[in-house]
């Protein structure tokens, strides 16, 4: 499948794909009779003008066993696919997972890439998520997420009470070596970083709103439990049972590299954390 990738800049094609943070090897396949240049077949040393189109021949299977089921799609391009997750489905398994439902979308709508996440939630977790359609937008996603340059926010329900209306929780965080399922404020581990808001209090429960400057594996879990607000239905971190864990990522942002704006998508809040 052929995607198309606009020129902003003067640059050359290697300097153009570097930007993506490809890697050599993808580079290497990607340069193998894929790439053109304004309809035309080009090599590495190719340069390139502000105005100019890039177009790369995608070969892919989908990835996943197509599975019927809807998508609210809170955002598409030709490079994005942005969705509102539901609570309590997995991204990806063998079948009837997030990913298997974005399978049957593509094949449906004859989008023949395979199907990319950039980033993860855990199963009782709703809200953004973004799946890259093609290679490059993937890479550069990845890239985003690993020197913490996507900004991110959830909305969760917590137990109790703050002391304090807003604060930062910086510790670190480890896996924890009596459940390897379960993670812990460790000195040795590593570096977090967790904002908070609190939106609202009742009834013992408090609504609050977290920015993410790191992203580590449960984060947002382990710190609210080490402030001893532990979100609402998480067990395995010392909140007590509910339908589900009461978490919600609800914005995400970044720069989109084909436009070099900066690219904000919301998901509103589910009903059942309101508290009035």
């Amino acid at each position: 499948m052929k995607i198309n990738y606009p020129v902003l800049e003067k640059t050359t094609i290697i300097n153009y794909l570097n930007s993506f943070k490809l890697g050599k090897s993808n580079i290497y396949k990607i340069m193998l009779d894929s790439l053109y240049v304004n309809g035309s077949l080009v090599k590495k040393n190719c340069e390139l003008n502000p105005g100019d189109t890039i177009t790369i021949d995608f070969n892919e299977e989908l990835g996943f066993e197509p599975t019927e089921g809807s998508l609210d799609i809170l955002y598409e391009d030709e490079h994005f696919l942005i969705i509102n997750k539901p609570a309590h489905i997995i991204i990806h398994d063998e079948k009837d997972s997030l990913c298997n439902i974005v399978a049957n979308y593509y094949k449906e709508n004859n989008i023949n890439l395979s199907v990319k996440y950039a980033s993860r939630l855990d199963t009782d977790t709703s809200g953004v998520i973004i799946f890259c359609k093609d290679l490059l937008t993937l890479c550069y996603m990845n890239d985003l997420v690993l020197n913490h340059n996507l900004k991110r926010q959830y909305i969760a329900l917590c137990e109790g009470q703050f002391k304090k209306s807003k604060g930062i929780v910086e510790m670190p965080i480890g896996r924890d070596r009596h459940n390897s399922n379960r993670y812990i404020v460790y000195k040795n581990g590593k570096y977090a970083k967790t904002e908070y808001e609190v939106l609202d209090y009742k009834d013992n429960k408090s609504l609050v709103l977290l920015t993410l400057f790191t992203g580590r594996t449960h984060q947002i879990r382990v710190h609210m439990s080490y402030l001893h607000h532990p979100l609402i239905g998480d067990v395995k971190y010392g909140g007590k049972s509910a339908i589900r864990v009461m978490l919600h990522s609800y914005f995400e942002a970044f720069k989109n590299p084909y436009t070099n704006e900066l690219m904000e998508v919301k998901c509103a809040v589910p009903k059942e954390f309101n508290l009035r």
